[in-house]
């Protein structure tokens, strides 16, 4: 005579089956988000290549982190505007590597044209412009723009510890003009860039400080919040509450908020004013360059 299984057995395998899945399923999702944090890393450091091949093309100066033309490929705030990422973009192979895999990726708008020019408009790793291409002078106008000075390659000391590219917050969560934020027509756009700590007390034009109550804790949609750098100049901590970096030397690695902000007294907490933060040891700080 055959034998099937009784109610209780099969009860048990089930239980056997939910309880290994309920292990097993925040191990598969801990593995994937580890493999989208190493693409990440990845995508930044092939951008970084990209500047770094850019550079060289140019007698070892930067990119330039917007300039102003009337020819350029696309408008911005009125004017016609080229990005850093769009200077580099015949050296990188695929557009998608402006895209961060631990975030949404861009949505293509057709209306701006070619997909490659669109994500360059709106790459998701911000150029740290301060150092590598500062801005200075000029006016709200197309024909006397602000003018990006991009810096020598070898122009900054401690360049294994200065930030290029940083993990940076997507146009969706950028609520305020609806992708990307100006100060006027020929100004510093908020799309390609992400900013140091201490911005407002450094010579040159800059988009806003960490902290609360900066341009960047305006402009980031509350849904947004922390992870999308609201308190942290734009920059990102979408792994793990790190930052993903590639360095000036071309190196990429993953700091903390507070890792980034060394040399500085940020505190990270959302309720920490950007009043309050001064740059208390220069010699570590990662944002000039001395």
């Amino acid at each position: 005579m055959k034998r099937a299984f009784t109610l209780i057995e099969l009860l048990v395998v089930i239980a056997i089956i939910a309880i290994l899945a309920a292990i097993l399923f925040p191990v598969f999702a801990q593995a994937k988000q580890a493999a989208k944090g190493a693409a990440s890393l990845s995508n930044a450091k092939q951008q970084g290549l990209a500047y770094f091949m850019y550079e060289g093309d140019v007698d070892d100066k930067c990119p330039m982190s917007i300039s102003w033309e009337a020819d350029a490929p696309v408008y911005l705030g009125g004017c016609g505007g080229t990005l850093s990422s769009m200077t580099t973009m015949p050296y990188m192979k695929n557009a998608d590597i402006l895209m961060d895999p631990l975030t949404t990726p861009e949505a293509f708008n057709p209306n701006w044209g070619p997909k490659q020019l669109y994500l360059s408009v709106f790459p998701q790793y911000g150029y740290n412009y301060t150092v590598w291409s500062p801005v200075y002078g000029g006016s709200n106008s197309c024909t006397t723009p602000w003018i990006a000075q991009p810096l020598s390659s070898t122009g900054v000391n401690r360049v294994a510890d200065v930030p290029l590219l940083v993990s940076k917050s997507n146009s969706d969560e950028q609520g305020a003009w609806g992708q990307f934020w100006w100060y006027g027509a020929g100004s510093i756009v908020s799309s390609n860039i992400t900013d140091a700590p201490d911005c407002n007390d450094i010579p040159q034009w800059c988009f806003g400080n960490w902290g609360q109550g900066t341009n960047w804790d305006t402009l980031i949609l509350a849904a947004g919040s922390p992870e999308a750098g609201r308190y942290t100049g734009g920059n990102s901590r979408r792994r793990a509450n790190e930052h993903v970096i590639i360095f000036g030397d071309g190196h990429a690695k993953v700091l903390s908020p507070g890792q980034l902000a060394i040399g500085t007294n940020f505190i990270d907490s959302p309720t920490w004013p950007n009043g309050n933060l001064i740059i208390n040891n220069p010699l570590i700080y990662r944002w000039n360059t001395e």
